[in-house]
């Protein structure tokens, strides 16, 4: 099970809202999905599961790879063809390998 706790006013926490949240915090979006690595930016999250890459947060420069710039409340599934080994994340960016 995720829990996220904190600053959460681009939606990083990943409850649906963009609230700071003081305790740690169930994510039930993911609630039974298998994480495998979890990385946190600036403003946003990125979570390696085996169905694929979800992101949420805040989305301004592209970081979370969905196609457009908008902040993601909630973990949403990135469309990448390829099978993730790796997710890092950087202040405004996410790089991932493949292989």
């Amino acid at each position: 099970m995720l829990f996220a706790f904190g600053k959460g006013e681009d939606g990083q926490i990943g409850r649906g809202d963009d609230s700071d949240e003081l305790n740690p915090s169930l994510i039930e979006y993911l609630r039974g999905v298998h994480i495998k690595q979890l990385a946190a930016g600036y403003y946003h999250s990125a979570a390696l599961t085996d169905e694929g890459l979800y992101v949420w947060g805040w989305g301004e420069h592209g970081q979370l790879g969905l196609g457009d710039r908008l902040n993601r409340h909630e973990p949403t599934l990135v469309n990448i063809p390829e099978r993730l080994t790796v997710v890092a994340c950087g202040s405004s960016h996410t790089a991932c390998l493949s292989g």
